[in-house]
């Protein structure tokens, strides 16, 4: 199965599958499908594989070299991922996926939000300035969400976006070694947004 572009409600683009006819016969070979991770982030990439390495039909690859960065003006994790999206797949044969993630603290109007990545050089950074940020706020004003939102392209026009947001609390100090340098500071309350 390859993927097309369907029209949803609001106009926004969707993936759709479709089958080959006699997909399955022998004279018809399977066809690959090349999907770009437009990220420098290991960890990303392993996500995606993992995700997609139960279809044949599916080969995830890395961005070719070269094509520099987009900039990013979004004012929400969609518009970044959108503009990654159209930016990197013009120089890409092949379908494109691309993410802007981060996470938004009630307690500090949202912040920092679309400006995750950017709140502080490193992860152990970003940890030490959030944390120093809430300290003395109580337990019951720590709530925030993690949020992602994803979108893949071909040549340069968005066929599929989706965000999707988890929400908890922000605990006293770092656990946990997995995720993008928030996942050790928030604690899961078991629901999904």
């Amino acid at each position: 199965w390859i993927p097309r572009r369907v029209t949803g409600a609001g106009g926004s683009g969707n993936l759709e599958t479709h089958r080959h006819p006699g997909r399955g016969h022998r004279e018809h070979p399977t066809v690959v499908e090349r999907l770009v991770v437009a990220s420098t982030n290991a960890h990303k990439m392993l996500e995606i594989r993992t995700v997609l390495e139960r279809l044949e039909s599916w080969q995830v690859a890395p961005l070719p070299p070269g094509l520099g960065e987009p900039v990013e003006t979004g004012h929400t994790f969609i518009e970044n991922a959108v503009q990654k999206a159209e930016f990197y797949s013009r120089g890409c044969p092949d379908w494109t996926v691309t993410d802007d993630s981060g996470i938004a603290v009630d307690a500090l109007g949202g912040a920092p939000g679309v400006h995750s990545a950017r709140y502080a050089p490193d992860d152990e950074a970003r940890n030490r300035k959030l944390l120093a940020a809430l300290k003395g706020v109580a337990d019951k004003d720590r709530g925030a969400e993690f949020v992602c939102a994803l979108a893949i392209a071909h040549e340069g026009k968005i066929a599929w976006t989706v965000e999707q947001r988890v929400r908890g609390v922000i605990a006293h100090a770092p656990a946990g070694r997995n995720g993008f340098g928030c996942h050790e500071r928030l604690t899961h309350r078991d629901h999904f947004h």
